[in-house]
């Protein structure tokens, strides 16, 4: 669990913010000049914080803690009236959000890629040792190795897709990795390899 405070003054009068915050969990608390704060989390939130605004009153003004991701950790900021008591800027959460999806896609394109590849070695190895190999791996292995790959030089369409339906473009991507698909299966198969 982290935990950050800032302290600051508005019209004139001294305030501090607490947060908790689980890492690796959505437990949030929030205290504002020592009183617990009621905070909501959404039930259709992702598994990991990709950027987040939780608002909160305080004296007459809107307050706001800002969760911002960076791969593995976290950074904190306070925000009053849209305005960072840090930085004196707004946090644009579409750019965190947006970000943070461009890093999750390549991470996960990475592992998928490692295990597309130890799949792939697997079934060759089967092929020229045992003389049989697995045909679903056959046909799942192009999408594992080279839709990620895809994902990994264009982060932006990885991003852009796990927030919205995905284009004609990402299916004609998808259509063809499923012809390399039957392609691998049909060499395999046919000793081409």
């Amino acid at each position: 669990m982290t935990e950050k405070m800032w302290e600051f003054r508005l019209d004139g009068v001294r305030h501090n913010v607490e947060l908790k915050h689980g890492y690796f969990s959505s437990r949030l608390s929030i205290r504002v000049d020592g009183k617990s704060i009621s905070i909501q989390i959404p039930k259709n939130q992702e598994p990991f914080d990709l950027g987040s605004k939780h608002e909160f009153q305080i004296a007459n003004h809107t307050g706001a803690v800002v969760i911002i991701p960076h791969a593995l950790k976290y950074e904190y900021d306070l925000e009053v009236d849209g305005i960072s008591v840090v930085t004196g800027k707004s946090n644009d959460m579409q750019e965190i959000r947006l970000r943070q999806l461009t890093v999750v896609g390549r991470q996960a394109g990475i592992f998928m890629i490692v295990v597309g590849l130890a799949l792939s070695w697997v079934n060759w190895n089967l092929v020229h040792t045992k003389g049989y190999y697995y045909e679903e791996v056959a046909f799942f292995t192009p999408m594992f190795i080279f839709l990620p790959l895809y994902f990994i030089l264009f982060p932006k369409e990885f991003a852009y897709h796990y927030q919205r339906k995905p284009s004609a473009k990402v299916w004609m991507v998808i259509i063809i990795f499923i012809l390399l698909g039957f392609a691998n299966s049909y060499a395999l198969g046919h000793g081409l390899y």
